[in-house]
């Protein structure tokens, strides 16, 4: 089965693909939901508590009439690998 998410309803779609066999599926946001998909889906995991303390901080300075340091910020992201991705051969680079 392969597991995907619309508007938060989540649908099994059984197309006979081997996942990750024949597809490596890859979803955003890491959660403990993607621990009991089938297969376990492999994700990005964003700093979320940073990304926000920092979003608030900037909301702040702004509301007290400061001028915010950075318009520009990058957040390191990982990548939460489980079994819904297969590693990379050279049969699959051609």
């Amino acid at each position: 089965d392969l597991f995907f998410d619309i508007e938060g309803d989540t649908y099994a779609l059984d197309a006979g693909v081997d996942v990750p066999g024949q597809l490596s599926v890859v979803g955003f946001d890491s959660t403990d939901f993607c621990d009991s998909t089938v297969p376990p889906l492999t994700a990005v995991n964003q700093p979320i508590r940073e990304m926000a303390q920092f979003a608030a901080k900037t909301l702040l300075s702004i509301i007290s009439g400061e001028q915010p340091e950075n318009q520009s910020v990058i957040f390191p992201c990982t990548l939460d690998v489980r079994g819904s991705t297969a590693a990379l051969t050279q049969s699959r680079v051609s």
